[in-house]
């Protein structure tokens, strides 16, 4: 059988479309080699020193980096001297277990404090986990397990909660009471230690290469003598007030105040967080002072001129520029030591520019715009971020704008620390140094209200009766541009802010414990001083109108 043979048929040509695609292709294709190309060749891990990237230019370290920690402790230790210290002072308080446990840096934190090491096994300020050993201290043939420690630790620290927020009794919280009873000799010597003129502990390394955007320092310990000795006034003020007893109170309220303006010198983002948090609490003591009716006409006048003539916090704006900009430009530059993967000059371009715009925003006077632009920045996503069409923004981006594949990465990169870390961040401690600032308001609000009962024998019908004799003029409430609210109730009165949510929410605050598993649920956070009549023989969160249903922190 004859075979058959076959005749090839001619192709089809090939129509334009179909070639323009084909053409698009292996351009896509020739585009992603040279990207690849590109990755593995082109190195981007050494920094730019400059305005644009680094910010400072000097001092320079080993690496011909700059050295952020000796620029920032020179700059805010500049003048302090150990006789002025705070620091110096607490360090002899607490002893040598809060300094840094490596060897080279704590020999380096102690010369810049200007002091030697205190001695080992002194008489030192005992803290809640140290106290919770001691009280569950077992036997010698049954010690107690680290379970039980923790367990005891646990308890004080929610007792603790409870006792910054409401006066109380030892036999309310008696962990808590034999933890302050422990720690009652040292309580003098950091009242007067209060009265010092400055704050400066010395950043370490540690605080500055944590390797993560938030700056959150490795070995936290020394960062806890401040909040330490802080709750420990706090709680004995508040332990005073349940006893009926204001002089000691006041003692303990007004150091407290006093610490929290010297922690306020720390250049930090947490060093602020802890300030405020100070801040906070003591406002709340000197609210349920007020409440109590404790104070007498000149008492009242007197702890107002006190707390008047105390310092206010530098604005949170300059902490964020002058502070916590440098922290999270050396974290990020100790990670690009560690991975080369992406344009790091880009990337702290990029950061600079978010952080100008939150300084810009963090520093409008007025809050309700200044919240709107906090709430704009953060929403705002730049081109090629966000939704479904990221591949697409990427592709487009790398076509027809012609950035490398590591400088469009990078970009993003940037974005994504700012939009989850480090934006977030600033937000929510900006917002909570705004409560604690309204807190306070509103205390001496309601010292100046205890000072008229005294001598009027009643609260008055409106805040304007304060002015001018308790009051130079009755302050408004930032957080909405309006009066703050003020009615009589009975022979009592209810005082409130709305609170950075800026929603009246009825003099109403949620607090978040320390316990609870999540924050979900009301977000109410209004500022708030109730007094009901027979407001003595009443537990403090009735008399405040705080529904503590469980956003206002912890601590």
């Amino acid at each position: 059988m004859a075979k058959e043979i076959e005749i090839p048929q001619p192709r089809k040509p090939v129509g334009p479309g179909r070639l323009a695609l084909r053409i698009f292709g292996l351009a896509v294709a020739l585009l992603i080699v040279w990207h690849i190309i590109e990755w593995f060749t082109v190195s981007s891990s050494r920094i730019e020193v400059g305005a644009a990237t680094t910010v400072l230019t000097a001092p320079l370290d080993a690496q011909g980096v700059p050295d952020y920690r000796a620029a920032l402790n020179a700059e805010y230790g500049r003048g302090a001297t150990p006789a002025d210290n705070v620091a110096v002072a607490l360090l002899d308080a607490f002893g040598p277990d809060v300094l840094p446990k490596d060897k080279a840096v704590r020999a380096d934190v102690l010369a810049l404090l200007g002091v030697a090491e205190p001695p080992a096994g002194g008489d030192y300020f005992t803290d809640v986990a140290s106290a919770a050993r001691i009280l569950e201290k077992g036997t010698a043939t049954e010690p107690a397990s680290d379970e039980a420690v923790k367990e005891t630790a646990d308890s004080i620290n929610r007792d603790l909660d409870a006792a910054l927020l409401d006066p109380w009794t030892a036999g309310d919280h008696p962990l808590l009471a034999a933890w302050l009873e422990m720690n009652r000799a040292h309580l003098p010597a950091i009242q007067s230690a209060s009265r010092r003129g400055r704050f400066f502990w010395p950043l370490i390394p540690d605080d500055l290469s944590p390797g993560s955007a938030d700056g959150q320092p490795a070995d936290p310990r020394y960062w806890n003598m401040v909040p330490d000795a802080g709750w420990a006034l706090v709680a004995d003020a508040m332990l005073q007030i349940g006893r009926g007893q204001a002089a000691p109170a006041i003692d303990d309220l007004l150091a407290a105040h006093r610490l929290a303006r010297l922690q306020g010198q720390d250049p930090t983002q947490l060093g602020r967080f802890i300030a405020l948090l100070l801040r906070w609490r003591a406002a709340r003591g000197v609210t349920c002072l007020a409440q109590r009716e404790l104070l007498d006409g000149p008492t009242a006048r007197s702890l107002l001129a006190s707390l008047n003539a105390l310092d206010e916090l530098p604005p949170m704006a300059s902490i964020v520029d002058h502070g916590q900009r440098l922290v999270v430009l050396r974290s990020l530059i100790a990670q690009s030591h560690r991975e080369t993967w992406c344009d790091w000059n880009a990337i702290l371009r990029r950061t600079n520019g978010y952080f100008d715009q939150l300084v810009a925003a963090g520093r409008i006077a007025d809050y309700p715009e200044r919240a709107k632009a906090f709430e704009e920045l953060l929403s705002r996503q730049p081109p090629g971020v966000g939704g479904g069409a990221v591949f697409k923004s990427l592709v487009a981006r790398l076509v027809l704008t012609g950035p490398t594949l590591r400088q469009t990465l990078s970009g993003g990169y940037a974005y994504m620390l700012f939009a989850q870390a480090f934006g977030p961040n600033v937000v929510g401690v900006s917002r909570a140094d705004e409560q604690a600032r309204m807190a306070d308001m509103v205390s001496r609000l309601a010292l100046s209200l205890a000072a008229y009962k005294a001598d009027h024998g009643g609260y008055p019908d409106a805040l304007a009766a304060l002015a001018p004799d308790y009051v130079p003029a009755v302050p408004a409430d930032w957080f909405v541009n309006q009066p703050l609210h003020y009615a009589r109730e009975g022979a009592g009165y209810l005082l409130y802010s709305v609170g950075a949510n800026m929603t009246d929410d009825g003099g109403q605050m949620d607090v978040v414990r320390r316990d609870q598993k999540d924050d979900k649920g009301p977000n109410r956070d209004d500022i708030a001083v109730r007094v009901a009549p027979a407001a003595a023989s009443q537990p403090a969160a009735e008399i405040a109108g705080d529904q503590e249903t469980t956003t206002a922190p912890a601590r």
